[in-house]
């Protein structure tokens, strides 16, 4: 281990103790005996706490007039951000990315009207927090995860749902594109081939990610690349780099298992259960998530949303 990197030691440790308390909530809650029907109330709760909890707290510190004005300034500049009790944009859209994903699924699978009202509720609320938090990464993930939803539909046959997805796909999709300052000044940059400001030069980044992996084959420890990069880079912008950068090689091919077996975990249950749609609307978010994995690393450093993602998916996978 280089001697810049010792004092950095506990830190990392500590961080890898946050990242495992997601599993550790995964293995107590796949011991649940929980029906599929009362996944319902637990998705609801989650999802209602994220809405109220955000949305309440910009409240409790402006007016209505002022929450409206918010939005309005959100969509004319890229540096008005929505972080939330989370402190950081991006894991917060993950978390609305996410949440988005299962209100979706829950108003094209759930029978009852009720059921389709309160995720459409709820949906609109994660959608909200979402837009105002200008996470391009979280934003594509969600879009990914709504094409696969598409796909999924035309396979089953359901032509009628697969256009309403369609269309609202479109249609979301102009909206976001046309009215998100961060997005629209992404590829303005990108087509004028500013990568550099657009996209953090992802290229380079890579560059450095390789070069300290193959000097450092046992990894680096998180929050500690800035050291080696001379202060110029901070993360690797790929989670399987940043895997390989955080554990070394063993780090890299743990990771890479890891997600094996968790959409093993999806499609074998799947098979189980065929009508847990959650099951459906994690396997989509997470194709979703992987796409975006090639220039983010979120699913690493984001340690509430690993501690919701994975707890909650211990209930979904062992509900019958």
């Amino acid at each position: 281990m280089h001697n810049e990197l010792v004092p950095y030691f506990g830190r990392s440790l500590f961080n890898y103790l946050l990242w495992c308390i997601g599993l550790v909530l995964f293995y107590y809650g796949s011991d649940s005996q929980f029906k599929i029907k009362e996944l319902r109330l637990i998705a609801w709760l989650l999802m209602g706490s994220l809405v109220v909890g955000v949305l309440s707290n910009i409240l409790l510190d402006t007016s209505i007039e002022n929450f409206f004005k918010l939005i309005t300034d959100t969509f004319k500049s890229d540096q008005i951000r929505l972080v939330g009790q989370v402190g950081d944009p991006n894991q917060l859209g993950t978390l609305a990315a996410f949440f988005s994903t299962i209100g979706i699924m829950g108003v094209l699978h759930e029978s009852h009207y009720v059921a389709k009202l309160v995720y459409s509720i709820l949906t609109a609320g994660t959608g909200l927090i979402l837009v105002l938090t200008q996470s391009r990464e979280s934003i594509l993930t969600l879009f990914v995860a709504i094409l696969c939803i598409f796909i999924f539909l035309l396979r089953s046959r359901q032509y009628g749902k697969a256009f309403v997805v369609l269309l609202g796909l479109s249609l979301g999709s102009t909206l976001v594109l046309i009215n998100i300052p961060r997005i629209i000044e992404t590829l303005m940059a990108v087509a004028a081939g500013d990568s550099k400001y657009a996209l953090s030069d992802r290229a380079q980044v890579w560059l450095t990610a390789l070069q300290i992996i193959s000097t450092h084959p046992l990894g680096i420890g998180f929050e500690t690349m800035y050291l080696i990069s001379n202060n110029t880079i901070q993360q690797a912008h790929n989670a399987f780099l940043q895997s390989a950068m955080l554990a070394g090689y063993v780090g890299f091919f743990v990771f890479v298992g890891f997600v094996i077996c968790l959409i093993k975990l999806l499609w074998d249950q799947k098979k189980l259960v065929a009508d847990n749609w959650m099951l459906e609307a994690y396997f989509v978010f997470l194709v979703g998530y992987l796409v975006t994995a090639l220039w983010s690393d979120h699913f690493i450093s984001f340690y509430t949303f690993n501690a919701i993602f994975f707890g909650f998916l211990g209930f979904v996978a062992c509900a019958r």
